[in-house]
C-alpha cells in the first residue's frame, strides 16, 4: 500500500483531509494533509443463525484539526422566513444582509448554494450541495454563513493512487458519519462510524407517540366510538394519510376511517368566574370530559379544563386560570375527544370478538403494517418522511407513512437493486405486524433476514443491501476466486457440530392480543437427526402467517437448513487488499488452495463458499475473511417437474391428472409446492413464470420452449406465450434445464431452487461427483 494515499471528505465542508494535497476531489476546496496513521477497514458480519448484521467503524488520527475546527460557524447569521421545501430554489430569510452577494449557506444538516441575493431572498438555489441531502426546513430555522458543525455528518474515506499524475479519481473504501472527536497522546482523534451503528438502534414507528386514551363512551353493535385521549391530532393525521387506523379496545381491535376532531365545539355566551360557562346544549357534554377554552379563531385561552357538572343551561369546570377572561365568540372545544360515526367503525378485526364494552375502557393505538415484507413494510418504514410522496428513494415511492412513522433516511443509504433481489426472488413475502410501541430497525431487518433466507447489512459505502443464502446450483459462479495468490497466509479451518441445525421452527400466526404464536411450521433433515442429534434452528417473526406468508418461505428455508445439516467446514483466511475489490457478507468466493492442509488430514482446500464477516487491516494491505462452506448440489437442477399432454387449444395446454400419468406424489412435504394446492397432480408442480420445453412423443429429439402466462391448478391446465404447431395430446412438457434459467432467470427462478431442494430430500448432495463426508466428519 506504499503507493496508496488515504483522504476523507466530510459532507458540508470545504475543508477535507488527507496524508497529501494532491488527492482527488468531489466537492472540498482545501486538504489538511495531517493524517498520522491509516486505521484498519470497517468490519462486516451477519449472524446466518439470527439475521443480526454488524458494522465496526473507523479511527483517524490526526496531527492538527485546528484549521478545521476554527472555521467551524458559533452562531447563526439569520433564520428562515417562512418553511422551506426540500425542492425550493430560492431561500427567504429574516435578514439577508450579513449574507454574501453569492456563496453557500447551511440549514439544519445542508448545504445550500446559491448564485444571487434579492433583499432577502436568496436565489438559483442548488440544494443538498458539498455531499450533504436537500431536505424541509421549519420557519425560523437558524441560518449560518458558514459550516456550523462537522458531528453527524456523512464523511467518504477513500484511496487513491498517488502515481497517478490526473489525481482524477480514487477507489471508495468507506462511507460513514461523523461521530466525535478527542484528544489523545498528542493527536487529534476523528471517530467515524457506520450508518448502521446509528440506524439499527432506532426505533420505527414512534416518532409521534402511540395515541393511549379511554373509551368516552359505551360501545355497541351499531354505535358510535367516542374516544379521550391527549394527541388525537396523530391520530387524525394518521387516517389522513393511509385511510384508516387501528384501536385496541381491551380484548377487541376495532378498524376506523374516519374521526371528528375535535369532537365537538360551541359558543359561550357567557361566563361566570371562577368556573361556569353558559352556552347552547350542555347536555352534548360529559361530566369528566377535559376541553379547552378557545378565542373564535381556535387559539388556547384556557387549556385541558374538567368539566365537573352540567345543568340545562351551564357547565361548571374546574382548572379554568384566574387569568381567563371571556370574550364574545370564544368556544368551549372537545379538543381532547373523538368521534367516530358507526358505518366507519369496523369491529373485531383480525379475528378479534366484537362484544359491548363499557365507557372508561383503556385503549391503544394499533399501527398496522401488512403487504410485502420489504417493498411495503421495510422499505417504507426506512424511508417515510410524511407520507405524501415527496421524500427519499425511488422519487418518493416509499414516503407513504404519516408524519414521524418512518425514519426518512436519504436515498443514498440504499442499495435499491440489491434490496429488491429479495422481492425479485419472491422470497420477501407476506407479512402483517401490529405494532403497539416502536420496534428497533434491527428487529425488521433480522425477521426479514431470516425468513428471506438472506443478509441484509449495510456495506463499505453506507448502504443497506441484501445478499441471498440458499444452495449453490449448477453454473452458480463465485464473485472472485481466493487462491494461493490471493491468500496471503494458509487458512484456518474449523469444523464441528455447533452450527449444524436439522430442525427448523417456525414460529407464526402470532395472536393479535396477547402476541404469542399459535402455529408453529416444522422441517426436519431426516439423515442428520440420528447422527447429530436434533439441533434446532428457530425463526419467530410476529408479521407471518400461515395462511399467507408461507408458500415460498418453506422451501427457500427448507434448502437452507439442508445446507446446515452437516458439519460442513468454517475458514478463517486474509486476503490482499486490492483496489475496487469489494468482500461482503453474502458473497460467493471459490476457494482453491492445494496446498492447505484440511481436516481430512491430507491437502488441498477447495469449493464454494459464502462470506460471512469482513475484518480489513488496511495499513496491512488485508482482509480477514470468514468462510462458510457451501456444499455445491450437482444434480438439483436437473430434477424437472413433467407432465403428459392431454389437450391443446390455441396457447391453453391441458395436461393429465396425477391419477392418469403416475407423475406427481401422492404423498409429499408441504414445503415443495409453489402454491396451496395439494401438489398430488402434475399441473401443481407448475408456475406462473415458468420456463417449459414441449418434447414431441412422436419425433424424439424434437423440443420447443415456452414461459407460462397463465395457470388453472383446479382445471389441469396452463397457458403459454407460444405453442408448436406439432403439439398434440401424449406429448411430454417439463421444466427447462436449469442453464436455460441461469442465461435468462424468469420470475421463479428462486422459487423453483426451493422446490428442487424440496424433491431432493434425503438425497444428500455431492462435491463435485466426489462422497459428501470427503471432508472425514
Amino acid at each position: 500500500m506504499s503507493r496508496k494515499r488515504l483522504s476523507i471528505e466530510i459532507a458540508g465542508s470545504l475543508t477535507g483531509i488527507s496524508n497529501s494535497q494532491r488527492a482527488p476531489k468531489e466537492w472540498v476546496t482545501t486538504w489538511l494533509s495531517v493524517l498520522a496513521e491509516v486505521p484498519s477497514g470497517p468490519s462486516m458480519s451477519v449472524d446466518v443463525e439470527t439475521g443480526n448484521s454488524d458494522n465496526g467503524g473507523l479511527s483517524f488520527r490526526c496531527a492538527d484539526l485546528s484549521t478545521l475546527l476554527n472555521d467551524l460557524a458559533v452562531t447563526a447569521t439569520t433564520t428562515l422566513d417562512g418553511d422551506l421545501s426540500a425542492s425550493a430554489t430560492s431561500v427567504d430569510v429574516i435578514d439577508a444582509s450579513a449574507l454574501s452577494a453569492s456563496g453557500r449557506v447551511w440549514v439544519g444538516g445542508e448545504c445550500i448554494a446559491y448564485s444571487g441575493k434579492s433583499t432577502n431572498t436568496l436565489t438559483g438555489c442548488t440544494r443538498g450541495a458539498l455531499g450533504t441531502d436537500a431536505a424541509p426546513h421549519d420557519d425560523a430555522s437558524d441560518v449560518f454563513a458558514s459550516n456550523p458543525t462537522i458531528f453527524g455528518r456523512r464523511c467518504v474515506v477513500r484511496w487513491y493512487d498517488d502515481t497517478d499524475t490526473s489525481y482524477a479519481s480514487g477507489w471508495t473504501r468507506f462511507v460513514g458519519v461523523i461521530d466525535g472527536i478527542s484528544w489523545a497522546d498528542g493527536f487529534y482523534v476523528l471517530n467515524v462510524l457506520s450508518p448502521a451503528q446509528l440506524v439499527l438502534d432506532q426505533k420505527l414507528f414512534s416518532g409521534a407517540p402511540f395515541v393511549r386514551g379511554k373509551l368516552g363512551a359505551k360501545l355497541s353493535a351499531g354505535s358510535d366510538l367516542e374516544i379521550d385521549a391527549d394527541n388525537l391530532a396523530t391520530l387524525k393525521s394518521a387516517i389522513d394519510t393511509r385511510g384508516y387506523a387501528h384501536l385496541r379496545i381491551s380484548d377487541e381491535i376495532v378498524e376506523i376511517r374516519h374521526l371528528l376532531y375535535p369532537r365537538r365545539t360551541a359558543e359561550i355566551t357567557a361566563y361566570t368566574a371562577p368556573s361556569t360557562l353558559t352556552t347552547d346544549y350542555p347536555e352534548a357534554w360529559r361530566v369528566g370530559q377535559r376541553v379547552d377554552l378557545t378565542d373564535s379563531a381556535g387559539v388556547v385561552k384556557a387549556e385541558s379544563v374538567t368539566i365537573t357538572a352540567i345543568t340545562s343551561t351551564t357547565i361548571t369546570a374546574s382548572g379554568i386560570p384566574s387569568t381567563y377572561s371571556h370574550a364574545a365568540g370564544d368556544l368551549i372545544s372537545a379538543n381532547y375527544t373523538g368521534g367516530v360515526r358507526a358505518g366507519r367503525v369496523k369491529r373485531g378485526v383480525f379475528d378479534t370478538l366484537a362484544v359491548d364494552i363499557d365507557a372508561g375502557e383503556e385503549f391503544t393505538e394499533l399501527r398496522v403494517m401488512e403487504g410485502d415484507a420489504l417493498t411495503d413494510i421495510l422499505l417504507p418504514a426506512l424511508c417515510s418522511r410524511s407520507g405524501d410522496g415527496s421524500f427519499g428513494l425511488a422519487s418518493g415511492a416509499y414516503d407513504i407513512l404519516p408524519s414521524g412513522w418512518g425514519l426518512a433516511l436519504p436515498s443514498r443509504y440504499f442499495d435499491l437493486d440489491g434490496l429488491l433481489e429479495i422481492a425479485r426472488s419472491g422470497r420477501s413475502g407476506w407479512r402483517r405486524y401490529l405494532f403497539s410501541e416502536g420496534v428497533a430497525v434491527a428487529d425488521l431487518i433480522s425477521w426479514l433476514a431470516l425468513s428471506s433466507g438472506s443478509a441484509i447489512f449495510f456495506n463499505e459505502a453506507g448502504q443497506l443491501t441484501a445478499k441471498l443464502w440458499g444452495d449453490l446450483f449448477p453454473l452458480d459462479a463465485g464473485a472472485q476466486t481466493i487462491n494461493a495468490g490471493f491468500a496471503t497466509r494458509p487458512p484456518q479451518i474449523t469444523a464441528g457440530t455447533a452450527q449444524i441445525r436439522n430442525r427448523l421452527e417456525v414460529l407464526c400466526d402470532f395472536d393479535p392480543i396477547d402476541d404469542d404464536s399459535t402455529h408453529t411450521i416444522f422441517a426436519d433433515v431426516a439423515e442428520s437427526i440420528p447422527r447429530y442429534g436434533q439441533r434446532v434452528w428457530t425463526i419467530e417473526d410476529p408479521g407471518l402467517r400461515s395462511d399467507a406468508s408461507l408458500s415460498v418461505i418453506q422451501g427457500v428455508l427448507a434448502g437452507i437448513l439442508l445446507a446446515r445439516s452437516l458439519p460442513y467446514p468454517m475458514i478463517s483466511v486474509p486476503v490482499r487488499l486490492v483496489d475496487g475489490i469489494d468482500w461482503r457478507p453474502g458473497d460467493v468466493v471459490q476457494v482453491n488452495l492445494d496446498h492447505a492442509p484440511n481436516i481430512a488430514g491430507s491437502r488441498g482446500v477447495a469449493g464454494f463458499f459464502r462470506i460471512t464477516s469482513v475484518q480489513p487491516n488496511d495499513a496491512q494491505g488485508e482482509i480477514d475473511l470468514s468462510l462458510w462452506y457451501m456444499g455445491s448440489a450437482a444434480r438439483l437442477g436437473y430434477i424437472a417437474p413433467s407432465a403428459i399432454v392431454a389437450t391443446v387449444d390455441d396457447t391453453k395446454v391441458s395436461v393429465q391428472t396425477g391419477a392418469t400419468s403416475r407423475f406427481a406424489p401422492q404423498d409429499l412435504a408441504d414445503s415443495a409446492v409453489l402454491h396451496d394446492g395439494t401438489g398430488t397432480d402434475d399441473v401443481d408442480w407448475f408456475a406462473v413464470g415458468d420456463l417449459v420445453e414441449f418434447h414431441d412423443a412422436s419425433a424424439l429429439g424434437t423440443v420447443a420452449t415456452a414461459e407460462i402466462v397463465s395457470i388453472s391448478y383446479g382445471s389441469d391446465f396452463f397457458a403459454v406465450n407460444a405453442v408448436p404447431g406439432w403439439l398434440a395430446a401424449g406429448d411430454f412438457v417439463r421444466l427447462a434445464p436449469y442453464d436455460d434459467w441461469t442465461a435468462a432467470p424468469p420470475s421463479t427462478d428462486e422459487h423453483r431452487r426451493g422446490v428442487f431442494l424440496a424433491l431432493a430430500e434425503g438425497t444428500p448432495p455431492t462435491i463435485d461427483g466426489e462422497d459428501p463426508y470427503f471432508w472425514g466428519l
